[in-house]
């Protein structure tokens, strides 16, 4: 009698899991929305002391600062199978790989290869540092320092863009 429950709780857990892997960015976007909105609404309380009716402003400002991560996190759970879930890896994406191109500059490595795991999925990209330095790219005149910064940084973006279109997926 017990091996036989046994057996149906693993089949209704085998069909959750299935169903939970099947399941649209939209669904996982409620998911996570709806623990985090009664969070976001104990933190309020807590914070203001009292509740209100209606929400007080600084829920507002909690729940609107909570949908993105909301939002990450569905489309990190979805895959890569829609929109939402290409736009969030391909952000991660391009994030992982500039922070890697950064630090590859930092220590004075070259070429190298790189691989994360990020959801079910993993990637993995050739990266390499930047060609030249900013300071040489405008040794001719003289420019602000926050403007080669700036100027360093949107040469890294491009190069992890590069680097993100070369990179290869398996899950």
């Amino acid at each position: 009698m017990l091996q036989g429950g046994w057996g149906l709780v693993q089949r209704w857990g085998s069909e959750f899991r299935r169903g939970w892997d099947e399941a649209s960015w939209g669904d996982y976007f409620v998911l996570a929305l709806i623990p985090v909105g009664m969070g976001v609404s104990l933190l309020a309380y807590l914070i203001e002391g009292r509740i209100s009716s209606p929400p007080g402003p600084l829920f507002w400002i909690l729940t609107v600062l909570t949908i993105p991560i909301c939002l990450v996190w569905a489309g990190l759970r979805s895959g890569l199978g829609n929109w939402l879930g290409r736009l969030v890896f391909d952000v991660v994406l391009v994030l992982l790989i500039g922070a890697a191109i950064r630090q590859a500059n930092r220590a004075g490595i070259g070429e190298f290869d790189f691989g994360r795991r990020t959801g079910r999925y993993q990637f993995r990209a050739r990266v390499g540092k930047l060609e030249g330095d900013v300071e040489s790219m405008a040794s001719d005149r003289r420019e602000l320092l926050w403007w080669k910064r700036v100027r360093k940084a949107l040469v890294t973006i491009g190069l992890a863009f590069e680097t993100a279109g070369r990179a290869t997926w398996s899950s």
